[in-house]
């Protein structure tokens, strides 16, 4: 199956300093891909080569399998993109799609098609500047809509907003794959992330350290259990060559340690054999967050 965009060697530099060493990024149809990386990992720069504000080699970047260099006004018809601040005409919010329709020639019901969607249809005849902040991210969005792209790159989408806007931004982003969108965005909230994204990729110095669905990332990392109970020397006993690492944390608690092969019930059918009162268990599923944090740690 094509990749919705897909980079192949990506390189970068800024004043012979490499950015990016060899990106191989691939963004399937439908995904909704997270760009992870610390600031200055190089997340905008591939932002900005993907659009073209960059000058990208040839045969370095590909939407649906045709190279963009040599078909840049094609692609770019079917891709929206919203990097960095938004910028308006100090207007409405249906005037500053208007003025934008005068390029694209969409009309009156596509542009109160996409008042609908980003949420704004109450407030198309508001001025921009009596907007929040998670308003005029909407409003870029819109903008970023209007000609019905394919593919949808944003760049920090859900930065500077209070908890509404970024529940505003996350609930719009879900709305889009739900109609057949590809969405490509970078953003700092890793929390936010976990819960939208299909597919993500994590930059670090330069380089993709990971790449591949959030599902695949968050299962192969092991599960951390923790047994407050009266007896911990006698629940690691327990565990004492069954494979699992099992350890005292404190006078009243044992970390256990599950990889992929071990499953939650082979530990709860071995806990259960144990000669001492269990007072709890808690289960510390890593969070894409600690997972991230690790990687990059790592590197």
């Amino acid at each position: 199956m094509t990749n919705a965009i897909e980079t192949r060697k990506l390189v970068w530099a800024y004043q012979k300093q490499k950015v990016l060493n060899g990106i191989d990024l691939q963004v399937p149809k439908g995904a909704i891909y997270g760009y992870l990386g610390r600031n200055g990992a190089g997340k905008t720069s591939t932002i900005k080569l993907l659009m073209g504000l960059l000058p990208a080699k040839r045969n370095s970047v590909y939407f649906e399998g045709k190279e963009f260099v040599a078909n840049r006004e094609q692609i770019l018809q079917k891709v929206g993109s919203l990097i960095g601040d938004p910028a308006y005409y100090n207007l409405s919010a249906k005037e500053n799609l208007q003025v934008l329709d005068d390029i694209y020639h969409c009309g009156k019901r596509r542009i109160m098609e996409m008042l609908e969607i980003t949420g704004l249809a109450d407030d198309k005849d508001k001025k921009v500047p009596k907007f929040s902040t998670g308003m005029k991210q909407r409003l870029g969005i819109a903008m970023a809509l209007l000609h019905d792209p394919d593919v949808i790159i944003l760049d920090e989408p859900m930065n500077g907003l209070d908890p509404e806007g970024i529940y505003e931004i996350r609930e719009l982003l879900l709305k889009l794959k739900e109609v057949g969108k590809t969405i490509f965005f970078s953003s700092h909230i890793l929390d936010e992330m976990e819960k939208i994204c299909t597919h993500v990729g994590i930059l670090e110095r330069g380089q993709l350290i990971y790449q591949g669905t959030l599902t695949a990332l968050l299962k192969d990392v092991p599960k951390q259990v923790t047994v407050l109970c009266e007896s911990p020397e006698t629940v690691c006993s327990l565990f004492t060559g069954q494979q699992f690492d099992a350890y005292v944390e404190q006078s009243n608690k044992v970390s256990v340690r599950l990889n992929q092969s071990q499953s939650f019930g082979d530990f709860i059918r071995l806990l259960a054999k144990a000669d001492t009162t269990v007072y709890n268990i808690e289960s510390n599923n890593s969070s894409l967050e600690n997972i991230y944090l690790n990687l990059t740690s790592n590197v």
